[in-house]
């Protein structure tokens, strides 16, 4: 009897130990990819260089930043700590492109909810939420319970020819 209740709670431990590996996996909190580039950054105000988060880039007028869609991002070091939330700008002159991006609506205040939001691109117009490309796009923010925020930024395939964006992040 004693090896049979014994062998029940090891069977049990291993159940335990296996469900929390694979909620480990599945936990954008701790499952993620980390954004740090500098440029990025809304006090950073480098020049237009052109830079692009589509994975549809003409390399004769814009440079693909490398960023893949379908993961969760962290906003790590240079870049600050979280997505701007609040129009940036001037156009052509911060995050290193032509029509920055930011995220509409804020982030969310309660940990572990999934919410989703539109991006905003800045194209000078009056509501700095003018730039078509921008408005089509949706991404996924979730506060996590240390704190920081992470999101599932989709695949852009839109074309950056003439109107390279990017994603653009800060400090609060």
């Amino acid at each position: 009897m004693a090896k049979m209740e014994l062998l029940c709670c090891f069977s049990i431990f291993m159940m335990v130990q296996v469900l929390s590996t694979v909620l480990a996996a599945d936990n954008p909190c701790e499952n993620y990819k980390t954004i740090t580039d500098a440029w990025r950054n809304v006090f950073n105000n480098a020049p237009n260089s052109r830079k692009c988060d589509s994975s549809n880039v003409d390399y004769r007028y814009s440079i693909s930043t490398g960023l893949r869609g379908g993961y969760w991002y962290r906003v790590m070091g240079l870049a600050g700590n979280k997505l701007a939330d609040t129009c940036v700008g001037p156009v052509g002159k911060i995050c290193g492109t032509k029509y920055p991006m930011w995220l509409q609506g804020g982030h969310p205040t309660i940990p572990n909810i999934k919410v989703r939001r539109r991006m905003c691109g800045n194209d000078g117009s009056e509501s700095c939420c003018g730039f078509a490309t921008a408005r089509s796009i949706f991404v996924d923010v979730m506060k996590c319970p240390r704190g920081y925020f992470v999101y599932k930024l989709p695949q852009i395939s839109l074309s950056c020819s003439n109107s390279p964006f990017t994603y653009c992040t800060g400090n609060p």
